[in-house]
């Protein structure tokens, strides 16, 4: 099989912040492993193994090729058997069976992925493993026992740790950052993976025998091995937990952490501010930076709304009925270019992008019913993140790229949950009364902002992530839609002045407000990029 698009980007897995290992060009061939959803498990020639998004393949791949769950560890178990007899033959009994070697893999792979040949084979494998147990025993009888390795580097309770080879506790750098972890050795499997959290403590979110439900795991197969990451300037910390296969952190051995400043400027509120105006009886999207004219995005007897900005800056996604439907399309920053990312039934709107740049959020009535979908940002498969009669709509992503802030109907009423990438059981953002609605991550992950409405009037609220403790922040009145500014001094929202809805921005230190937007008929839902 072969990559049927130029520059597929091959992840370690298929999460909204995986790590790239890989950029396949078109013709490259590709080994399928597995199929997971909407990705294929693929090895490329030269050992690369990653996910990759089925769209990316020169041919349908069904994910019921794939076996269950039950006869792909069997036959993965009797795989590696199968390897570790068949090396030992090689060696010893000469080109026969190495001959037998070479060829064992590809036969085994050829079963795993169809789940008739799996089956059917499944018989002969377990007469095969029996024979390899019995020759295993007899095997291991003859060898000498021998003290498994101790683990090299200790935590401070004397526990096998990890280790943070740079950057330096204390340090100041560049962006990207180049983090460098040594491994420590542990008796047992050989293959590790990475799950490494930035400004995420993992004691608030592990638990004793459940895999990681966050972070970015990788597969290292060295000693040392070395994560870049895209920072904003600031301070940061980064955790790093080895893991098993299973996502299971390995027990005694103690995560590992570091403490350093990216350099660099600080983001500035000034950046563009992107919102959405009447013109000529349709919405229109316009940006204005913090000085000068606002410009408006070329249109025409169509609607583009919902502009957000991608976290550099370079590009604009939004909602337009253009072709009928409403879709999500990602433009340049000029709106330029306009590609459409979303299809199928149903109407799309409310996108909102990942920290890297690489994912939106978009909400979509697709199966009867309002719910969050993520899609690759230059398009591809979808896949649904909320589930069930409550509905799910108007998705804010969390900076560490894996939760994300989104509304749902509680009794009839409109509240804030936080979800996760990964799947798992949303949660209340705080338990005050009221309706709250339109909900922004902060920059620096720890609090959200959301519309609420107590008393008949609608006002701006500040909530913690961890633990809940909310206050108003704005007088209150008409004041939705708030929109964080790149350095997280300013909020943005829309009140109503004049009969007419304009873009106004909260100095949260000197609370100070003051007007952003003029001239047009009507301004909403503000979008300003992260950096």
């Amino acid at each position: 099989m072969r990559v049927r698009r130029n520059g597929a980007a091959l992840l370690d897995r298929p999460l909204p912040n995986a790590r790239v290992v890989a950029t396949l060009a078109i013709g490259q061939p590709v080994r399928i492993r597995r199929v997971l959803g909407a990705f294929a498990e693929v090895q490329t020639p030269l050992g690369d193994v990653g996910f990759l998004e089925l769209a990316w393949l020169d041919e349908p791949v069904r994910s019921e090729r794939e076996p269950s769950p039950g006869a792909t560890v069997l036959l993965g178990r009797l795989a590696r058997s199968v390897r570790s007899w068949l090396a030992t033959a090689g060696a010893a009994q000469g080109s026969s069976a190495r001959d037998a070697l070479t060829a064992a893999p590809r036969a085994l792979a050829w079963l795993q992925r169809s789940p008739r040949r799996a089956y059917t084979a499944a018989l002969a494998m377990t007469l095969l493993a029996a024979l390899i147990l019995a020759v295993d025993h007899v095997r291991d009888a003859q060898r000498p026992v021998t003290t498994p390795p101790a683990a090299t580097g200790t935590g401070d309770d004397g526990a096998a740790a990890v280790a943070i080879l740079s950057p330096a506790d204390g340090a100041e750098v560049a962006a990207p950052v180049r983090v460098t972890v040594q491994l420590p050795a542990v008796a047992g499997p050989t293959e590790l993976w990475l799950a490494y959290f930035v400004d995420l403590d993992p004691a608030t979110v592990l638990a004793a025998g459940l895999p990681v439900p966050l972070g970015l795991p990788g597969l290292t197969l060295t000693a040392v091995t070395t994560l870049t990451l895209d920072l904003a300037p600031g301070p940061h910390t980064v955790w790093v937990v080895p893991v098993d296969r299973d996502g299971l952190p390995l027990p005694g051995v103690a995560p590992a952490r570091a403490r350093f400043t990216v350099g660099g400027a600080p983001p500035s509120a000034r950046a563009p501010l992107a919102y959405q105006t009447l013109v000529s009886g349709h919405w229109r999207v316009a940006t204005q930076g913090d000085e000068g004219s606002p410009r408006v995005l070329p249109g025409g007897a169509w609607d583009d709304v919902d502009p957000a900005w991608s976290p550099d800056g370079t590009r604009l996604a939004f909602a337009s009925n253009r072709e009928g439907a409403w879709r999500v399309y990602v433009a340049g920053a000029a709106g330029e270019q306009p590609l459409r990312v979303t299809d199928g039934p149903g109407q799309d709107r409310q996108p909102a992008w990942s920290p890297d740049g690489r994912w939106l959020l978009f909400v979509s009535d697709r199966d009867g019913r309002e719910q969050v979908y993520m899609v690759p940002a230059e398009g591809g498969a979808v896949r649904q993140l909320t589930h069930g009669p409550d509905g799910g709509s108007q998705p804010s992503w969390a900076p560490d790229g894996l939760r994300f802030a989104f509304v749902r109907l509680v009794d009839g009423r409109p509240r804030v949950f936080i979800g996760d990438t990964l799947g798992g059981t949303p949660r209340p953002l705080s338990s005050t009364p009221g309706r709250q609605v339109q909900p922004a991550w902060s920059p620096d992950g720890r609090v959200i902002a959301f519309a609420g409405l107590e008393g008949g009037r609608w006002s701006i609220y500040m909530a913690e992530v961890e633990g809940g403790a909310v206050r108003r922040v704005s007088p209150g009145g008409t004041d939705r839609r708030p929109m964080w500014s790149p350095d997280g001094r300013t909020l943005a929202f829309v009140t109503v002045r004049n009969a007419q809805s304009q873009i106004v921005a909260l100095d949260l230190e000197r609370g100070e407000v003051r007007r952003l937007t003029d001239g047009h008929l009507h301004a909403l839902n503000p979008a300003w990029p992260r950096r």
